[in-house]
């Protein structure tokens, strides 16, 4: 691309310098994004339908069924522990903590929002969750 006097490069030339620089900078970003997503590792996907088996009941929360439903995904999953934690009173300290298995590895922890139905007939939000050691 060579100037006139004044410099002037000409518009087509200007248009296909353009271009080229947005093409380089398209390709960057992509392989930058490719690069980062690349690198995801599997996290331990926790069944929350175990939970569905606690109730509230004289302001404990009851774990029925839980403990055969979370032993059985850490044997499944192979699994190194479980943390199952849940808070209803609105303060964030946990009403109820139940832990099976040892917490050693790595760790991954999610949370989940559903209501427990209490022995009074009322449904209570609860913040349920789960830490697991794989």
């Amino acid at each position: 691309m060579i100037g006139d006097r004044r410099g002037d490069i000409g518009f087509m030339e200007a248009m296909v310098s353009a271009v080229s620089v947005c093409i380089v900078l398209t390709c960057f970003v992509a392989f930058f994004a490719y690069s980062m997503a690349d690198d995801r590792v599997d996290f331990p996907d926790f069944d929350w339908n175990a939970v569905s088996s606690i109730s509230l009941d004289g302001g404990e929360y009851s774990d029925e069924g839980v403990g055969p439903s979370v032993a059985g995904q850490i044997s499944r999953n192979g699994w190194n522990g479980v943390v199952l934690t849940c808070s209803g009173n609105g303060t964030g300290q946990p009403s109820a903590v139940w832990s099976f298995g040892s917490p050693e590895g790595d760790v991954s922890s999610s949370c989940i929002l559903r209501s427990v139905p209490s022995d009074d007939g009322r449904m209570v939000p609860t913040v349920f969750e789960v830490t697991v050691w794989y």
